[in-house]
């Protein structure tokens, strides 16, 4: 009897797809080396699937199909022979299967009948060839460290996890990594020239592209006539910035600018620097990433919707003011519950148009109790909702916005958005499929969101991701969609009247129901 070779998690990406090819026909794949792959690779991937899919449903679909041709095709045997080698770090091995996989479900036939809406990303542009030639010609070590350093923004620390390495090694070897593929441009260059007088000027361009100030007149001349010449000095220039760009167009092709926009490195590294010190760094980040942008954008009076008349801040300013309260006393409760303090604290008073009053009455000035509405384009009066009634596992939906308990939402500092209906259940973003269920409230990221100015709830897990309806009509599905700024990312919010009684704001209305949060970030 055939017995898996298990193999832990500490393991490289080439030792689990090992196992996992290893395996003889007829019997499963090895539980623990799909699960370790999964793990490390799953979110990336349904980020890309996600750019040119309807749903999250569907992204995770294509992820799912993706990651089965890894799983059943040996590296060295491709599913479609045409065109490059597949690469060999398992992370861009499986993008390239992803794009694969949406070229064929978006093509005019069954798939694309019973997934309407898929789109083919492009293939790479001929514009990009030296640096695919360069990369793809790469051995595995480099090309994990050149993508994982350069386009998914990580620490050294992850690709050398992925390559069972020393991380104080991993530096060394990135840094020849980059100069051999520079240096397999060039080479790459040499071979597909058109001509000698372009083979001739290849070595003197990349000397020049090496050293400051203008090239010189004869390789200008040659570049003023030939095309080829002149992509190939576009891909040697490799510095500034420009290397993530460049692998990830050679690589994906179509959506690359866009995929590395959601890589969570990324956006961490373009948020700044810390926050404080001690155990205000910890409070503050607690508090959600966009904090300090709710409060910049809230001290700028007189903002005003495109469409004109004011934009009244509702849950975004009651957020921020009791955020930044109870993260400067040292007031935020420890951990998912524990015992409620003795009784609400008034939010902060600011300088801006007179935003209506949070929605419902804040529980010891920490967890804002709402409805959350849709705002587009049935002007607010669908209302998220549970399906089925607040039960664990029980899917989250738009419903019209009724009194239902189902329909009222507790989001508290630590990032939980509880159900009024049932308060030890959590809003769980994690699910393989993308779509959004109640889940018991744990301490992982997948039931904790982050509030932008915009109104957008965005997983703490990955911050370019944002819940939104697959469509905005009742009984759509509430699912993990690439964050983008749409109306339909966007959600409302229940005001107060002067008596302290909630109630559905009149969206059309010249004092509008209050959006979670107000501005662009």
């Amino acid at each position: 009897m055939h017995q898996h070779t298990s193999a832990p998690p500490g393991d490289s990406d080439t030792r689990l797809l090992e196992v996992l090819h290893g395996a003889a026909p007829g019997t499963p794949a090895d539980p623990d080396a799909t699960a370790v792959l999964l793990a490390r690779h799953w979110q990336a991937l349904c980020s890309y699937t996600a750019l040119f899919t309807p749903s999250g449903r569907t992204a995770g679909m294509a992820a799912a199909a993706a990651f089965a041709r890894l799983a059943t095709v040996p590296p060295d045997r491709p599913a479609q022979p045409a065109g490059p080698p597949p690469p060999a770090a398992v992370r861009a091995r499986l993008l390239v299967e992803a794009r694969r996989v949406l070229a064929e479900w978006a093509r005019p036939g069954r798939a694309a009948a019973a997934l309407p809406g898929v789109r083919a990303p492009a293939e790479p542009a001929e514009s990009r060839r030296l640096v695919a030639r360069a990369f793809h010609g790469l051995p595995e070590e480099a090309q994990v460290l050149l993508w994982h350093r350069e386009v998914e923004a990580e620490g050294l620390s992850v690709p050398a996890a992925l390559l069972a390495v020393d991380p104080r090694e991993a530096g060394r070897r990135l840094d020849e990594a980059r100069t051999r593929l520079r240096d397999g441009c060039v080479d790459a260059h040499h071979a597909l020239a058109p001509g000698q007088e372009c083979r001739h000027f290849g070595r003197l361009l990349d000397l020049s592209l090496r050293r400051t100030g203008p090239l010189i007149p004869d390789i200008q001349r040659h570049l003023a006539r030939c095309a080829f010449c002149r992509r190939s000095a576009d891909q040697l220039r490799q510095t500034d910035g420009r290397l993530p760009l460049l692998l990830a167009e050679a690589v994906l092709g179509g959506g690359a600018e866009r995929y590395l926009e959601t890589r969570p490195g990324r956006l961490r590294a373009a948020a700044g620097g810390p926050a404080g010190a001690g155990v205000h760094r910890e409070r503050l980040r607690r508090a959600g990433r966009h904090a300090r942008a709710v409060r910049r954008r809230l001290a700028r009076p007189g903002l005003r919707r495109p469409g004109g008349g004011t934009l009244l801040t509702g849950l975004g300013f009651a957020l921020s003011a009791l955020l930044s309260a109870a993260a400067v006393s040292g007031l935020w409760p420890e951990g998912d519950g524990g015992d409620r303090g003795a009784g609400p604290k008034a939010p902060p008073s600011a300088t801006a148009a007179p935003p209506p009053a949070p929605a419902g009455q804040p529980e010891d000035g920490a967890a804002l109790r709402t409805r959350l509405r849709a705002t587009a384009p049935l002007g607010g009066s669908l209302c998220l909702d549970v399906r089925g009634g607040a039960l664990d596992g029980a899917a989250l939906t738009l419903a019209a916005c009724t009194g239902a308990v189902t329909q009222t939402w507790l989001y508290e500092p630590d990032g939980l958005l509880r159900s009024g209906a049932a308060p030890e259940l959590c809003a769980d973003s994690g699910r393989p499929d993308g779509t959004v269920a109640l889940a018991v409230c744990g301490a992982g990221p997948e039931v904790r969101y982050d509030v932008t100015l915009r109104g957008a709830v965005v997983p703490r897990g990955d911050a370019g991701l944002a819940l939104a309806p697959v469509t905005v009509e009742p009984g759509a599905d509430l699912v993990v969609r690439l964050r983008g700024g749409a109306p339909d990312q966007r959600w409302l919010t229940d005001v107060r009247d002067g008596r302290g009684s909630a109630h559905p704001a009149r969206a059309q209305r010249a004092a509008p129901g209050p959006v979670w949060g107000a501005g662009a970030v």
